[in-house]
């Protein structure tokens, strides 16, 4: 289609005006969460206190988890559970005892409330490699996290986060 040199002149004046628009590309730059490589210094643990004899609904290796307390917007609620919020910590619970695991549970949310972090990410394991029929750890940080106040949220990670092997954890931080 051939366009007369009228029309193009017209066309020029009326958008002589016009200025490109700005990219509205907003990619969030993430920072890469501080992995846990060493074990925690437990000393502080008590913290918090748990009561184990409450008795939680137990899951499966393939159950998600998902928890959180009234009062949330409902945009980060659905953020937390696409796993679209950034992670400032992480703690890797594989190989460890369930003991230690407790510990090392209760001494990482200690740290990530002194370091005022927002979300955490832990990697409990789906607990294939046990004798148990139910994943041990997989249940005991459910039952952790729905006791302690800090946490305000929780679930299951997205895929490429772990999936239901892993958890990522909305805490408090005002009044902390």
């Amino acid at each position: 289609m051939d366009i007369s040199d009228d029309d193009r002149e017209l066309f020029r004046a009326n958008q002589s005006k016009t200025r490109p628009i700005k990219p509205q590309n907003k990619h969030i730059h993430r920072k890469k969460p501080t992995p846990v490589r060493k074990p925690i210094d437990t000393e502080d643990e008590t913290r918090f206190i748990v009561d184990t004899s409450i008795d939680v609904n137990k899951v499966s290796a393939e159950d998600p988890l998902y928890f959180h307390r009234g009062g949330l917007q409902q945009k980060i609620l659905r953020d937390l559970r696409q796993g679209k919020l950034p992670i400032d910590a992480e703690l890797d619970l594989h190989g460890y005892t369930l003991a230690q695991a407790e510990q090392q549970l209760l001494a990482f949310l200690s740290t990530a409330q002194q370091q005022r972090y927002r979300l955490v990410h832990i990697i409990h394991g789906k607990g294939h490699r046990g004798q148990a029929e139910l994943p041990i750890l997989k249940n005991m940080v459910h039952q952790y996290l729905q006791q302690i106040p800090l946490v305000l949220a929780y679930s299951s990670a997205s895929r490429h986060q772990g999936g239901s092997g892993a958890v990522n954890v909305l805490l408090k931080t005002k009044g902390v």
